[in-house]
């Protein structure tokens, strides 16, 4: 109530501000007129009573213009006035007008695009469940300055079997497929990925189900689930796309597809049509460092404490595999850190948000 009747008084100051002098200069008088007459009662004459009121009170105008500007009055007249000198001096300088309206178009429509683009991966949470506790896990070398550089299988596997602070972890890893049918064929970007992987994000199929855990071992089952842009261009968004296949570009396998993922759903890449389970033989993993790890931490879990409980694993993995592993560490990070330092991402937008920014303010 007290915010609706500041702007009520605001709007009538701004617009009938004779009225409410009239209305002030009224009720000034009335507490006045009231002083005045407790002096009289107190015993002084009414000419040294009034000049005690008057002492008390100070100049009407200026009570007035103190009334305004604690409700906010003189600041918006202050700015209109600004804004009408502005204008006149705009007048009288079209080609200026012109130099200036074409600069602030410049700066606000470079910084509204960058900052369209930066928002999603700098500032906005990502758009998966729990995002503060998601991590990824990659290898490291310091001897080689190798910091960000994506796992082996066989790390992978040890990973999963020995860490004790996260409460799932997943593998993601490119595979290729593509329609099958006769003719030219139409290629297809995938992924391979663990059956944690779409339950830790919080991601749940428009139709069908994911795979379950034992379809993760390597042939166990051939399945698939597809996007959902896919599902609409090439089976036209019908029901019966569950039973159809995609074939893997490498071997000529084929996955059953069993599920279709929401519209929106991106992971990395936002071209994936294709998601199956990992191409991981854990009886005999490889060391090419192919395998993007990520986690979930347990409840109660700081990031340090995982980077200790993971370097701790590095060391017993260096003593057991000593001819793969010596020298090779781990490295936990914020999955929103990794977004962002995608392909240097958050280095180009803050020097792009940085230059747009410094225009305007060269401007203004």
């Amino acid at each position: 109530m007290a915010v609706l009747s500041d702007l009520l008084y605001r709007l009538r100051a701004l617009f009938r501000r004779k009225a409410v002098d009239a209305e002030l200069d009224a009720e000034l008088g009335f507490h006045f007129e009231r002083d005045v007459d407790k002096h009289v009662q107190a015993g002084l004459t009414h000419e040294e009573a009034r000049r005690r009121a008057r002492l008390k009170f100070g100049g009407m105008d200026q009570i007035k213009e103190e009334c305004h500007q604690a409700r906010g009055v003189r600041f918006i007249e202050m700015s209109l006035q600004d804004l009408r000198y502005a204008l006149r001096m705009l007048r009288k300088s079209p080609g200026f007008t012109l130099v200036a309206v074409l600069t602030l178009a410049l700066g606000i429509g470079a910084n509204t695009a960058i900052f369209s683009v930066a928002n999603p991966i700098l500032f906005r949470p990502l758009p998966f469940r729990d995002p503060a506790r998601l991590v990824t896990v990659l290898e490291k070398k310091a001897s080689q300055h190798l910091d960000w550089l994506y796992a082996t299988q066989i790390s992978y596997v040890e990973w999963q079997r020995r860490s004790t602070t996260f409460d799932s972890i997943s593998s993601y890893h490119g595979c290729g497929y593509r329609m099958p049918g006769e003719g030219e064929p139409h290629l297809l970007q995938g992924s391979c990925v663990s059956s944690t992987f779409f339950p830790m994000l919080g991601v749940q199929p428009v139709l069908g189900h994911v795979w379950s855990a034992d379809q993760d071992m390597q042939g166990r089952d051939h399945v698939a689930l597809i996007s959902n842009a896919l599902w609409q261009q090439q089976f036209g968004g019908t029901q019966d796309v569950i039973g159809k296949s995609v074939i893997r570009t490498g071997d000529g396998e084929s996955f059953t597809i069993i599920g279709v993922l929401p519209p929106d759903f991106q992971f990395v890449e936002d071209d994936i049509s294709v998601w199956t389970p990992p191409d991981i033989n854990t009886a005999a993993p490889t060391r090419f460092h192919d395998q993007f790890v990520f986690a979930h931490l347990k409840p109660g879990i700081t990031l340090e404490q995982a980077q200790s409980s993971m370097d701790a694993i590095a060391r017993q993995m260096e003593t057991e595999f000593p001819k793969s592993n010596t020298g090779w560490g781990v490295t936990v990070q914020p999955m929103q850190k990794y977004y962002s330092n995608l392909s240097n991402t958050r280095t180009t937008l803050l020097v792009l948000l940085g230059a747009v920014g410094a225009l305007l303010l060269r401007f203004e």
